[in-house]
């Protein structure tokens, strides 16, 4: 690094900057030390605006955590940081508001930092050719507080002195987080005021649609944020996945039950013409706004009938699509349970027979909880599933037996009267094993009468057995693990139905094997 320092080589020495201001807090932790060495090599008028701050960042995090080391040594750093820290105002504005906000939540004095905040905004207020100086670079991704800047510059604008400043910042550069702050901090401060700025956002809606929809969205109904958006979204200027950002209501209320239905109409216009990606951030923004996800906002949208109808089709919608995440699918679909219970049973059995098993966990949950109190609509639902002759082999593949037994017998037993040995054929495989409890071997009651209705059904049978290890997982001593269950497969060979007796004794032969092999696997992978 010397040398490289030596040639004075630009390219090279840029290099070698960012080595060290990325690693200058362990260079300072090594026991000896590395302060002298950094003060000689690092040229601070060398360093570019993001080096210098990384140094900065660096020697303040070995201050605040690496204090442990002499007292002499820190205090020399600390003198060091001094000499660092920038004296001129674009250096300050670039150490200010270049780091992260929650930055200062973690490390240092958030509330010095924030009154140094406010110290440049009123700077920059009062000297707006300074602020015209630095746009370019507050508008840049470069300066990562730009909000918390713009909203303390909008909090002493109220005359709107700088509007068109930071309007035509926005435009030129296409740098929103700036003026994202100040309407902020105008909406907090003069509210009254976000008339006079709408005009202004309705001349940019045609050549600056995302500029609009970015200080709509902020600035709540002042700005019309829901109208607005909605309006560039049917012109064709915005992806209607922009509407996600209202599920935290427009500014600081919740969105009207009338916003609500509009965005989600939008939402499933959109799916409807399958553009990609959009069932996925609709299920989101309905998952987001159910009452148990936000306790501050907990309106219930979907006590409307209409909306409901709405958010049930986005719900099939996303079983057919796979595109939503499974865990905001089942609360949504939970949620609806007391509204039709029915509808959710047929959705979970739909979702259990989909080409994406992603949903398959959560839709068996779904429907172990309307089984408890509604068995009959459950069983029918499921049983729908299991005999569909497109996607119904979905389900000869893995095992839910705990839906099974989440149903009452007598449900079951009604099905299979009904759909006979086809049904018995289809809801083989899930149904429960035999064990021992307490002591004694039991075959459940369910298993025993099916078992035992379609004793000379060869496909029941084959169906029952091809169930019973399905997508089974050992861990540990596995050899162990089978031999257990061939020795427990044993206490059945003398039972009363011929069809247990004759599963014992496939269980004894294929876990005796299976014993034996992993046993053999074992015993050669540990070789001495």
């Amino acid at each position: 690094i010397e040398k490289i320092f030596e040639t004075r080589d630009q390219r090279l020495l840029q290099k070698a900057q960012k080595v060290i201001c990325d690693n200058c807090r362990q260079l300072l932790r090594l026991s000896n030390g590395y302060l002298d060495w950094l003060r000689r090599v690092i040229r601070i008028d060398d360093l570019t605006d993001d080096l210098r701050l990384k140094l900065i960042s660096e020697v303040e995090t070995y201050i605040e955590y690496d204090s442990e080391q002499s007292p002499e040594i820190v205090e020399s750093v600390r003198d060091w940081l001094t000499v660092l820290s920038p004296t001129d105002f674009h250096g300050k504005l670039v150490t200010t508001v270049g780091i992260e906000p929650w930055d200062k939540e973690l490390h240092g004095d958030k509330n010095l930092w924030k009154k140094e905040i406010q110290i440049l905004a009123l700077h920059l207020k009062t000297h707006p050719d300074d602020l015209k100086k630095e746009l370019q670079w507050l508008c840049s991704p470069a300066a990562k507080s730009a909000t918390l800047l713009g909203q303390e510059l909008g909090l002493c604008d109220c005359e709107l002195k700088l509007v068109t400043i930071m309007f035509d910042a926005a435009k030129e550069y296409s740098g929103y987080l700036l003026i994202r702050g100040y309407i902020m901090g105008i909406n907090c401060a003069c509210p009254d005021r976000l008339s006079e700025i709408s005009v202004i956002m309705d001349s940019l809606e045609s050549s600056f649609p995302e500029l609009a929809y970015q200080a709509a969205e902020v600035g709540g109904r002042g700005l019309n944020a829901v109208e607005r958006t909605l309006r560039l979204i049917d012109s064709g200027k915005l992806p209607v996945t922009v509407l996600f950002t209202f599920f935290r209501g427009v500014g600081d209320s919740p969105l009207t039950r009338e916003e609500f239905y509009s965005i989600l109409t939008h939402f499933c216009s959109a799916i409807d013409s399958n553009i990609q990606g959009v069932s996925r951030v609709a299920l989101q923004f309905v998952s987001w706004t159910l009452p148990d996800k936000n306790k501050v906002r907990d309106k219930n949208y979907l006590e409307d009938p209409e909306t409901r109808n709405l958010v049930w089709h986005l719900l099939e919608a996303v079983i057919g699509k796979g595109e939503g995440e499974s865990h905001d699918w089942h609360d949504v679909l939970e949620f609806l349970i007391p509204y039709d219970n029915s509808h959710v049973a047929f959705l979970a059995s739909e979702a259990l027979i989909s080409e994406s098993s992603s949903y398959a966990d959560v839709a068996e949950n779904i429907l172990i909880q309307i089984a408890g109190t509604h068995p009959d609509i459950v069983m029918e639902n499921f049983g729908n599933a299991l005999l569909d002759k497109i996607s119904g082999w979905r389900l000869q593949v893995g095992k839910h037996t705990k839906v099974l037994l989440a149903i009452k017998n007598d449900s079951i037993i009604g099905w299979l009267k009904k759909h006979g040995i086809v049904g018995s054929r289809a809801i083989a495989r899930h149904l429960p094993e035999p064990a021992i409890k307490n002591g004694n071997p039991e075959v459940p009651e369910i298993t025993a009468y099916i078992l035992e209705k379609y004793d000379g059904d060869e496909e029941t049978f084959h169906g029952f057995t091809a169930g019973a290890h399905s997508f089974k997982m050992y861990s540990g001593d596995i050899s162990a693990q089978h031999q257990a269950e061939a020795d427990m497969a044993r206490k059945f060979l003398n039972h009363p139905l011929r069809r247990i007796r004759e599963w014992a004794a496939i269980e004894i032969e294929t876990e005796t094997n299976s014993a034996k092999r992993w046993r053999q696997e074992k015993e050669e992978r540990f070789l001495e």
